[in-house]
């Protein structure tokens, strides 16, 4: 169950955040509060600890630290992959591809940054076909450069680097750990957010599938 909180408040333990968690401490004994990062979930932690009634039963966490946690056990076996095995099966991902895949996308620290960060939040997105290879008519619709689709094919060759090797990136263990749960007869229990902002694909598809 998720519960969207409205508030003006830039605390992330605003009161409507502290009513909906004590609201689902009651009626389930526990609940789980979701922020964006590491450093707001420490500051949120401060801020609940501050209210006797909060100190127990509320997780604080990020949505990728929640759904990992769970897929690591209800999921398909495969583990979300580390950042040190993303980096290098970027690279090996661009170092290997023939430059017709790669169509001019070359193998320096900005291309795995940015290859890294677009799988690591929307990889079960791209326009790739079952094969794992670009979809002509869908990276034609989308308007992309050929550039664009040089790095959708090479997206579709980590993907194969990292699945052969028993991993799933994040973004795919967050796309899936809802209905992994569901399939498990796992209820998620009662899930809270404050202070996401602009949230990644990854995020938003998971909240919608809490919702």
């Amino acid at each position: 169950m998720l519960h969207i909180a409205t508030t003006s408040d830039e605390c992330l333990a605003s009161a409507e955040v502290r009513a909906c968690l004590e609201e689902a401490l009651r009626a389930h004994g526990a609940a789980t509060l979701l922020v964006a990062s590491f450093a707001d979930q420490l500051v949120a932690q401060k801020e609940l600890s501050a209210y006797p009634a909060l100190s127990l039963g509320v997780t604080v966490t990020t949505p990728a630290a929640w759904a990992k946690e769970r897929w690591e056990v209800w999921g398909d076996g495969t583990h979300v992959v580390e950042p040190l095995v993303r980096t290098i099966a970027v690279q090996r991902a661009i170092a290997q591809a023939p430059q017709s895949r790669r169509r001019g996308v070359s193998l320096n620290v900005g291309t795995v940054q940015l290859l890294s960060s677009l799988v690591r939040g929307a990889l079960p997105w791209l326009p790739l076909d079952p094969a794992g290879e670009p979809s002509e008519l869908a990276c034609h619709e989308a308007g992309l450069t050929d550039a664009e689709v040089g790095l959708v094919a090479l997206a579709g060759e980590y993907a194969r680097i990292i699945h052969d090797a028993g991993y799933v990136e994040e973004s795919e263990a967050m796309a899936q750990v809802v209905d992994a749960l569901a399939k498990g007869l796992v209820d998620p229990g009662c899930v809270c957010v404050a202070g996401l902002g602009e949230a990644s694909r990854a995020t938003r598809e998971l909240l919608a599938d809490l919702a």
